[in-house]
């Protein structure tokens, strides 16, 4: 093998000259050695002679090896030929025919022989990518100049550059084509542009260049920086013409203008141009001063995007992604408009509705209409409501009403929010909706809208929220993320799991003997990895290699560190640096505002004590692994934070430096040495950093763009004056600072209020930013970066490390040896508790540790927890399943592991060793179907066998064990008999009916406990009694339960336990209510737990069981990522304290407004004017200790209020000192930091654990264990057939017989009559979004008619499909759908004319109609526009996500009602009595279960939360502590009055916004998400629903009796006319024969064999093992139910057979023509013998020559009548039409196609006239 690749590289070696110079023109270059001998010098030889003399020598190279030449004009001249050689194979390649022939039995088709293989493009040496050296080393002078194509895959004329960048080489590609027609690929122009453009250095300065523009553009006051413009203009021209001669302009492949990045630089350069031509053309020309041309400057950011080679990548995979997006977007608009246009019609006008103060009638009569019109303008008259804003109010039942002496009257003044918010014409509505869709301060419409029309319009804003946020807005985030990673994958560009694979260290070991005057002793050297354990008279060498010569006392050095090394590696040492860090941190924890002088004085010596520590233990590490510590990044780290520490003592007492405090903070990092779960996270969090550098980069860019573009825009429209009274907003466009907050704002989901800022600071022009920002980079870029980062954060990658580590081993090692010390007189106790602990009674399989000895025996410990003796080597051993249920510090139980691992494929391999274990377990499954409370899925209690009574023992063991005298009682006896009558009454269906009824009962009894109660005193005595009954029936049932099941059975269940503590707080309760005693509320509040009993009748739902588990089985997983999440807000909640503590404090009026800073400076002069109401107030959101910290960031993180809490910070100035506006901007880079690494990266874990914990548990249920051994391909073809059997072929709706019917008929199938309809459908919506407020007659009067025109329009077209269909009308749902809307179109026309009606008016008024129900019956006109839904394919797909998602849906949204109805019942309870504040008012309160619930349903998506907080921690003075007001207006005695409860308002809140707004929505979200990607994994596999349904349409035509079975004669057209994926074109006979599709009798094929034929023919390559062979056959068994006829026929033969049969029959013609034809040659031949005979007869030469001639003849006519016999065509091949209308067979083969037989010019041999001696013939 030595020689052989010595030759190779002699053959493959490159010389390369002296000089470094580029070799000659005429030189021919492979691939280089990597030994490349330096300074060879050259040998020129012929060229010619050099290439031959090559091809000959050289061996054959691999694959993969490219060859490098240098391109030629003869290089160019071969591409030419190439080309032409290319064109004229295609040609043939297309002409070939369709040759059938039987080669041992198979069927061959074509002449394989001339097969070309064709070769593909190579997608690693696609434009941009790096060469690597798989292709060949290449050579290094070639570097940037023109070689010939290296990708033998590209026909076109192109030749390759290859250029250095760093230390990569990276692949361009030019057209060979002349540039401008002018400049070939070897003229030296463009040659040097060519090396210029590829340049790194040139990349360099352009962008640097950019870099300094990008600079200049956001520092637009400067006076240097228009005429810098100039100069970076000139340099981005001199760049476009130097790529410009080096690529060509546009015509060809690889030139200028093909890049789409190339036309953004020209676009941006020519508008520069043209405004800098018209400004030096006119100067006094000002179109807004040329703003919005110059806008397009700051485009140029995007310059670095096609420069910098990664992120051109990842944006040209965006913008290939963004074309799934169409669908979404469209839907997302359709359902915006829908929803807009009902909101027109229904909301019109209806937010001007104000509480006018009553006018008294003063004047005369004739007065009387111009002073109340003018009393009612006045906005003077109208009532505030304390926000700045006018009360909005209703007349409609449940509106919110007027204060006494005040009127609501519609149609007064403005709309809400400066005029923005309203529905008065369609665009207001469309931008509205868009609002509520995106949940950005929707809160506000909300309020507003039910306070105007009615709680009952609710069920719209449920509608929008629930489908258009959670899905709609969720669904553009799935398929930006899906389409992104296809993409990605498809590259090979980036990797999405971002998982750091660590390398595993090797020991080598070198020894070496020192010879000493007493012993010998063995020196190990360590060899990357220090933790070797030296064995006796062994030490350990980890120090450097001159450290051996230098020091004399070596060997008492190494003694000494292997001394301190052990001593570090105790796993005590360990325990003790851990317990360090965790009183450090809560140490650090304990800060807080106005802590004492002893408390200061603690933290201080705490500090320097653990600062001693950490110190201790970095020297302690740094001696004993020497050189090892710095290869521990974790070592290094330590060694930063003692570093930081040092400098922060050094700095402690200098004032302006006490950010280095938050050095301090690091050490909380040092948990992940023995936290894996932490490690992990921050592992992951660094690695998804550099992962998605190019992705933020982008996103940077972004940001970049807009505040640009908005800074040049809007920067002087932010002034006063536009503003007042009130000051201009602290967020605007001022400057690029304001600029860049502005935007991330946006991009953190708020954009509405800063658009209303700037709409009224400027224009609708605003929209222009503001919407473009959001979409691009909130819905697209920004969702793309959460869901990469989401899909990093998969537990799966989580779950992958979670394996134990040894600093987990060692303290566990650390706490028993400590107990083992503490408790070594227990140790026989420990020994008999342990194995119960582990025994299979808690639900755990017991693990026992193995130990090993000296001598390798193992020894058997009964104790699973004990700990492991150490081996020779010093490694505590434990067996796997001990190490398998350790996880993250705890032991989790056996069930929770194994819903984790319910669809792992490496788990459930393990668990089945074959595919029949497999097939039994399932087969196993499915019939028993048991669960974990012993019942099967679905069944009661009661569905058991009645002899199957089981009843428990009564007493727990250990109560049997100390009283042996009860176990009597378990015996058969009447106790025994009465226990068992018990578990048959609690186990029976009535019983457990009953009491879900009574639960139910009980549970509503709970809603009519509100404020009002006091004032209904024979209510409140019904449910005084209800409750007594109720807690008597619910005490029956726990006693018949308790006795019955036995007390360990009752207490060892969650459920009953849960039924015991309701019970007895419900007595209790009971007892002190009826004692009188009132100070109970508490005990009220946790009666309501009642509610959650109806939990346990939902779990034996299927559906909703999966939902329950999956809550509680994720518990353990969102409990561990939650503390995960606490530590990491742990240290910037401390971080704000040090930062914020007490700087909240601030002097505000009566009113709570800040007084100014110029006029109350400090808390002194705040207090001294306290006459003026002044008073100095802290805010309730604060920093002032850790746990306040928390509260505020849990605000930031769910960007509710952050507002408010960054303002306070940001102005903060110093403890006791009045804040002033932005004092501390970069206080601002405090909350950006967390909302990135807080709310980003933590809390999408919890999302991400959340969905994963649900599909995983989901797929458990739903799953089988035969999937696991099926491929995706199998398992793609597997899931499709299981659609198969849901459809079938429906019969044709006949053609009417009668003329007058058959044409209504036509009509109605007509693709031109729908598209005209669609098209009506369309001018309907237009018509109907022209309707605003405060229409002129003309308008109303046009809009009228038109209504009436489209309904008779759509009522016609009901009545022509009726006709034409007759009752088949009905059949199909859209067609009912129609109809129904026709009717109530028709009766909105009959309802408006009778309201217009001048008899009619009143009675119709006082009988039923009112305006609103016109204007409800008028909103089914919107039903219209739905249709468009029936014409839009993709649409239809994602709507059928949605539509499949639905029962899950459904018990997800049974859950959240559950959890909404308990906390409302809660929220009733204990804030019923909260006196109305802040965002509290009639409507918004907890006064009545209507209204709690309401606004918890606006809670669940945590809009405002922090408001209803806020206003729920109201407190004394602004509160009566004792005593609360009935709305009568009556005090009443109560515990807290009418305040707050604090330590229960902010669990309540936080809680339920956690497991509603971040656990439930988020369950909701992850149904419909899998849903999609289940749908879309199907698309991608090539086969839809609509593919289904397109099949069996085609299929109507040829089947019209629905018979299920088409002519064999039938398939190659049936074939042909279906679309795609299932389509095959014309000649299609080799397609369909390769099926092997059954024919049965008639010649007849099946709809089912022909679709599953064409269903494996698109997913192709459908492996066949035996595990699908066993899935294919439980399938045939489904479809021989559903197709009864396919069953009932027998197969005659299969496509295959009759083809093979056609071709046997020809090759059997063929060969007796061959025989007849050789039979006839051999009778001329006797013939010929015989005349030959008869030469010597006295026959003259022409009688001879006659007969020869007539010999002659009849040779031709045999050889003619051989070769010209045209073979019999099938029927097959005779129906392969390219029309099915052309029923004449066209010829398709051609006579220079090689597999057919040439008929060859066979004449006459002899003619009369020929001049051939006859004589001369030898016959």
């Amino acid at each position: 093998m030595k020689t052989e690749d010595e030759d190779i590289a002699k053959t493959t070696a490159t010389t390369i000259p002296e000089d470094g110079e580029v070799p000659p023109v005429d030189e021919e270059v492979s691939s280089p050695a990597d030994d490349m001998p330096p300074k060879v010098p050259l040998e020129i030889k012929d060229p010619g002679q050099e290439q031959k003399k090559s091809e000959e020598e050289k061996p054959k190279p691999f694959s993969k090896m490219c060859h490098f030449r240098k391109f030629t004009e003869k290089t160019y001249e071969e591409l030419v030929i190439r080309e032409k050689s290319d064109k004229l194979k295609a040609q043939q390649r297309l002409v070939k025919g369709q040759t059938a022939r039987l080669v041992d039995g198979d069927l061959r088709f074509g002449d394989e022989d001339e097969e070309d293989h064709i070769l593909e493009p190579d997608p690693l040496l696609h434009e941009g990518n790096t060469l690597t050296e798989n292709y060949g080393v290449f050579p290094t002078p070639y570097c940037g100049w023109p070689i010939e194509e290296i990708d033998q895959g590209i026909k076109d004329k192109s030749f390759v550059v290859i250029s250095r960048r760093v230390t990569k080489k990276t692949i361009y590609r030019f057209s060979a084509t002349r540039s401008f027609y002018i400049f070939p690929p070897w003229n030296p122009i463009r040659k040097m542009a060519v090396f210029v453009s590829t340049n790194q250095f040139f990349d360099y300065f352009v962008i640097l260049t950019i870099l300094t523009n990008c600079v200049f553009l956001a520092l637009p006051t400067m006076t240097f920086t228009e005429s810098s413009e100039y100069v970076f203009l000139g340099i981005y021209t001199l760049e476009m013409f130097i790529k410009l001669i080096a690529r060509g302009f546009f015509i060809n492949n690889y030139t200028y203008l093909r890049d789409p990045w190339n036309w953004l630089d020209f676009v941006v350069i020519v508008i520069a141009y043209v405004t800098t031509i018209i400004q030096a053309a006119a100067p006094g020309f000002s179109v807004g001063n040329l703003t919005s041309l110059r806008t397009f400057r700051v485009f140029r950011a995007l310059k670095t995007v096609s420069i910098i080679p990664g992120l051109k990548t990842i944006v040209g995979a965006l913008l290939r992604a963004f074309k799934m997006l169409i669908e979404v977007i469209m839907l997302t608009v359709f359902c915006l408009m829908v929803f807009a246009l009902f909101a027109l019609q229904v909301y019109m006008g209806g937010l001007r509705q104000k509480c006018v103060l009553n006018y008294n009638i003063t004047q005369s009569d004739s007065m009387y209409v111009t002073h109340y019109s003018e009393h009612i303008r006045n906005s003077s008259n109208w009532f505030t409501d304390g926000d700045g804003g006018y009360l909005l109010c209703g007349n409609i039942t449940g509106s919110g009403g007027c204060p006494s002496n005040y009127t609501c009257l519609p149609d007064i003044g403005e709309n809400p929010n400066s005029g923005y918010t309203n529905f008065d014409h369609f665009g207001w509505a469309m931008l509205n909706a868009f609002q509520l869709i995106t949940l950005d301060f929707w809160e506000d419409t909300y309020n507003k809208v039910i306070r105007a029309s009615g709680p009952w319009n609710l069920v719209f804003f449920i509608v929008v929220i629930f489908f258009g946020s959670f899905y709609l807005i969720n669904l553009m985030l799935a398929v930006v993320a899906m389409s992104y990673e296809e993409e990605a994958v498809r590259a090979g560009k980036v990797s999405s799991s971002g998982v750091i694979l660590e390398r595993e260290s090797t020991i080598s070991e070198l020894n070496s003997l020192e010879e000493n005057n007493e012993t010998s002793v063995v020196i190990i050297k360590a060899d990357e990895d220090p933790d070797i354990v030296p064995g006796p008279n062994e030490l350990v060498d980890r120090n450097c290699k001159c450290c051996h010569s230098c020091c004399k006392c070596f060997i008492p050095l190494l003694r000494a560190e292997g001394m301190v090394y052990a001593f570090i590696s105790d796993p005590l040492f360990d325990l003790f640096i851990t317990l360090s860090i965790v009183l450090n941190t809560i140490i650090m924890a304990l800060e807080q505002h106005g802590q004492s002088e002893q408390m200061n004085v603690l933290i201080k010596v705490a500090n320097y004590v653990f600062t001693a520590v950490f110190i201790f233990e970095a020297v302690l590490k740094l001696f004993a692994l020497n050189k090892y510590y710095f290869k521990s990044g974790w070592n290094i780290f330590d060694l930063i934070i003692v570093i930081a520490s040092i400098i922060d003592l050094g700095f402690e007492e200098v004032d302006g430096l006490s950010v280095f405090r938050t050095f301090r903070l690091l050490r909380v990092f040092k948990l992940a040495q023995s936290w894996p779960t932490m490690r992990i996270l921050l592992s992951i969090i660094l690695s998804t950093l550099g992962a998605l550098g190019n992705l933020t980069i982008v996103l940077a860019i972004i940001i970049y763009i807009f505040a640009v573009t908005g800074l040049q825009l809007f920067m002087s429209t932010y002034t006063p004056e536009k503003f007042a009274p009130d000051p201009p907003p602290r967020w605007n466009f001022n400057n690029i600072q304001h600029a860049l907050m502005m935007i991330f704002r946006v991009l953190c989901g708020e954009w509405i209020e800063p658009l209303w800022a700037c709409m009224k600071a400027n224009n609708e022009l605003c929209m222009v930013v503001f919407l473009p920002a959001l979409v691009l980079g909130y819905f697209i870029v920004l969702n793309l970066f959460l869901a990469l980062l989401l899909n990093a954060f998969a537990t799966d990658s989580i779950r992958k490390h979670k394996e134990t580590n040894q600093e987990e081993s060692r303290l566990k090692l650390a706490w028993e040896r400590i107990r083992g010390l503490c408790c070594c007189c227990l140790g026989k106790n420990i020994n008999a508790i342990e194995p119960k602990k582990n025994g299979k009674a808690s639900g755990e399989d017991s693990t026992n540790v193995i130990d090993i000895d000296e001598n390798g025996k193992e020894i058997k410990n009964a104790d699973a927890d004990a700990d492991a003796k150490p081996s020779t080597n010093g490694v505590s051993t434990k067996s796997e399943d001990t190490k398998k249920t350790q996880s993250n510090g705890s032991v989790k139980s056996q069930h929770v592991k194994e819903a984790q691992e319910a669809f792992d494929t490496s788990q459930k391999r393990a668990q089945f060793s074959s595919f029949e274990e497999a097939r039994q377990a399932e087969a196993a499954r499915k019939k028993n179907g048991v669960d974990e409370d012993g019942l099967a899925l679905g069944d009661t209690a009661s569905s058991l066998k009645k002899n199957e009574v089981v009843v428990f023992n009564c007493m727990p063991k250990i109560l049997a064990k100390r009283m042996p005298w009860l176990s009597k009682y378990d015996q058969p006896s009447r106790w025994y008999s009465m226990r068992r009558f018990l578990v048959k009454v609690a186990d029976n269906k009535i019983f457990e009916t009953a009491v879900l009824l009574v639960i139910f009962a009980s549970s509503v009894t709970l809603a009519f406990e509100d404020v009002t109660l006091d004032e209904k005193p024979s209510l409140k005595l019904a449910l005084y009694y209800l409750n007594i009954i109720f807690c008597i029936l619910f005490t029956a049932e726990m006693l018949i339960k308790m006795f019955g099941y036995g007390l360990h059975k009752y207490f060892t269940s969650f459920w009953t336990i849960l039924d015991f503590c309701i019970v007895l707080i419900s007595i209790v309760s009971l007892i002190a209510e009826s004692l009188g005693v009132s100070n109970i509320a508490a005990f009220r509040s946790l009666r309501t737990l009642r509610a959650i009993r109806p939990l346990r009748a939902i779990s034996r739902w299927q559906g909703m069981k999966i939902v329950v588990n999956a809550l509680m089985l994720a518990i353990p997983a969102i409990v561990n990522v939650i503390l995960v999440c606490l530590v990491f807000w742990l240290i910037f909640s401390i971080m704000g304290v040090q930062f914020f503590s007490g700087k909240f404090f601030k002097c505000v009026d009566a009113n709570l407004e800040r007084i100014d800073a110029s006029i109350i400076a400090n808390r002194s002069q705040c207090e001294a004017n306290s006459h003026m109401n002044y008073t100095w107030r802290n805010s309730h959101i604060n920093f002032d200790n850790v746990l306040q910290g928390y509260l505020a960031l849990f605000q930031v993180a769910t960007f509710e209020g952050w507002m408010e809490v960054m303002i306070d910070a940001v102005d903060a100035t110093e403890i006791d000192v009045q804040p002033r506006e932005e004092n501390n901007f970069a206080a601002y880079l405090y909350f950006v930091g967390f909302i990135i690494f807080g709310a980003f990266f933590t809390l999408n874990l919890l999302i991400g654990v959340i969905i994963d914990n649900f599909n995983v548990l989901k797929k458990k249920y739903e799953g089988s264990y035969l999937d696991m051994f099926l491929t995706s391909s199998q398992r793609n073809y597997y899931n499709t057939l299981k659609k198969l059997g849901n459809k079938k072929p429906q019969k044709t709706i006949k053609r009417p017989k009668k003329q007058f019917a058959a044409f209504f008929y036509d009509v109605s199938i007509s693709n031109k009559f729908e598209l005209a309809i669609v098209l009506i459908i369309f001018l309907n919506m237009i018509v109907m979004g022209i309707e605003h407020y405060n229409q002129s007659d003309a308008v109303s009067q046009v809009l009228d008619i038109m209504n009436i025109i489209f309904t008779t329009v759509f009522t016609l077209e009901a009545l022509v499909k009726l006709v034409g269909l007759r009752w088949h009308y009905f059949r199909q749902a859209w067609n009912v759908f129609d109809f129904i809307i026709v009717i109530l179109s028709i009766l909105d026309i009959t309802v408006s004319q009778l309201q217009s009606g001048v008899v009619l008016d009143d009675l119709l008024s006082d009988v039923f109609v009112t305006p609103t129900l016109l204007r409800v019956v008028r909103i089914f006109r919107i039903g219209r526009v739905l249709r468009l839904i029936k014409a839009a394919k993709g649409i239809r797909k994602l709507l059928f996500a949605l539509i499949i998602s639905l029962p899950a849906i459904f018990n997800i949204g049974a859950l959240l009602f559950l959890v909404l109805y308990i906390y409302a019942i809660i929220g009733l309870s204990s804030f019923g009595n909260l006196k109305i504040n802040g965002a509290l008012d009639d409507i918004v309160n907890f006064r009545t279960f209507f209204n709690s619930f309401m606004l918890l349903l606006r809670l669940a998506t945590s809009a405002g939360w922090n408001d209803i907080l806020d206003a729920m921690l109201i407190s004394p003075p602004d509160c009566d502590p004792e005593f609360k007001t009935l709305p009568n207006g009556t005090l009443v005695k109560e515990t807290y009055g009418d305040c707050g409860i604090p330590w229960l308002a902010i669990p309540f809140m936080v809680s339920y916004i956690i497991i509603i707004f971040l656990v439930i929505i988020n369950m909701y979200i992850a149904v419909i998400l899998e849903n999609f990607n289940q749908a879309h994994e199907q698309e991608e596999v090539g086969i839809t629903e609509d593919d289904f349904d397109m099949f069996y349409v085609v299929w109507e035509r040829y089947d019209p009796h629905a018979t299920q079975f088409i002519k064999y004669e039938q398939l190659t057209d049936f074939v042909a006319d279906l679309e795609e994926p299932f389509g095959i074109a014309k000649p299609n006979e080799i397609a369909l024969v390769s099926f092997d599709l059954p024919i049965v009798e008639g010649d007849k094929l099946h709809c089912l064999d022909i679709l599953m034929a064409l269903v494996k023919n698109v997913l192709s390559d459908v492996e066949e093992t035996a595990e699908f062979r066993e899935v294919r056959n439980q399938m045939e068994e489904k479809f021989q139910t559903v197709f009864p006829s396919r069953v009932n026929t027998v197969v005659k033969s299969t496509t295959m057979q009759r083809k093979k049969e056609e071709v046997a029959a020809r090759t059997l013609q063929q060969a007796w023509k061959s025989f007849k034809t050789h039979r006839l040659l051999k009778n001329i031949t006797a013939q010929a013998m015989q005349q030959n005979l008869s030469r010597s007869s006295s026959m003259d030469s022409r009688s001879r020559a006659n007969s020869i001639m007539s010999l002659g003849r009849r040779l031709s006519n045999a050889l003619t009548s051989f070769f010209s016999s045209s073979r019999p065509s099938s029927a097959v091949s005779r129906a392969s039409l390219k029309s099915a209308q052309n029923q004449h067979f066209s010829p398709i083969r051609k006579k220079n196609v090689s597999n057919t037989l040439q008929v060859p010019s066979v004449n006459t041999l002899y003619s009369s006239s020929s001049d051939l001696d006859i004589n001369h013939l030898d016959l």
